[in-house]
């Protein structure tokens, strides 16, 4: 397997509730990122992502929404991002 640091960097992983997309945020972290758990209907699943990346010592964020709004004041991980420690102005 690669070995990569991503210490100071911020991943937002859509559907990391559960499944293939907690995977990846659990991977991103033990990489050192910090990552956003993005869910839209299994608050349960995301909590425990995010438990999961805070017991072994990395940083998660939990942010609720539709992932197909990236832009506009409902965008669900705005505020997710600036936990982070991320400041964006524009979204894309």
């Amino acid at each position: 397997m690669v070995e990569i640091d991503l210490a100071g960097h911020t991943a937002l992983v859509t559907g990391s509730s559960g499944g293939i997309g907690a995977a990846i945020a659990l991977r991103l972290a033990e990489a050192g990122a910090a990552v956003i758990v993005h869910y839209r209907r299994d608050a349960a699943g995301a909590e425990e992502t995010c438990a999961q990346i805070s017991s072994s010592g990395g940083c998660a964020h939990l942010a609720l929404g539709d992932a197909r709004c990236l832009c506009g004041p409902e965008r669900p991980w705005a505020g997710s991002v600036r936990g982070c420690g991320l400041g964006f102005s524009t979204w894309y």
